[in-house]
């Protein structure tokens, strides 16, 4: 995986999948994370954003996506409010199509567990009430974001 410690922080270049169904999107997090963030993950070297995220959807969810097309590249800048330490990250935003089997209406919450045994949770969530969440999501900027979607690729920078 793309991921860079220094003694000034950190760098890690993330791929992200958006998942859209009747009006709500799929989140995801660790079991013991207080947030929501989209599924997504690390790039490996020598591989493409979108082949990475393909790859990470795979692992996690066990299924195979479609990426219909790049929304967005987001430059995030922030101290982590635990370790205080900087960090940036560069990630590439896809809007993604998810099989059939994950859009049945009595399927609004499912576990699942990634390579390193970690218990991942996914659920879906009205898009209208990203910003009243009990856990918040992040980044920030998709509290908004995600009600209209750009028509072509935009980049954001942000710091948070």
């Amino acid at each position: 995986m793309i991921s860079i410690d220094t003694l000034d922080g950190s760098f890690n270049f993330r791929t992200v999948g958006v998942a859209i169904h009747n009006e709500q999107v799929l989140l995801h997090r660790a079991t013991h994370d207080t947030w929501w963030s989209l599924p997504g993950g690390r790039v490996e070297l020598h591989e493409t954003s979108a082949d990475a995220l393909v790859r990470e959807m795979r692992e996690e969810m066990g299924v195979d996506v479609v990426l219909q097309r790049l929304l967005w590249v987001h430059e995030q800048f922030y101290v982590d409010d635990i370790s205080l330490r900087r960090n940036h990250s560069l990630g590439f935003y896809y809007l993604m199509k998810v099989p059939e089997s994950l859009l049945h209406p009595q399927i609004s919450s499912f576990s699942s567990h990634e390579a390193n045994d970690e218990e991942l949770v996914f659920q879906w969530h009205p898009i209208a009430e990203l910003e009243t969440l009990a856990m918040p999501l992040y980044p920030i900027m998709l509290r908004t974001g995600l009600r209209n979607l750009p028509e072509s690729v935009v980049h954001l920078v942000s710091t948070q």
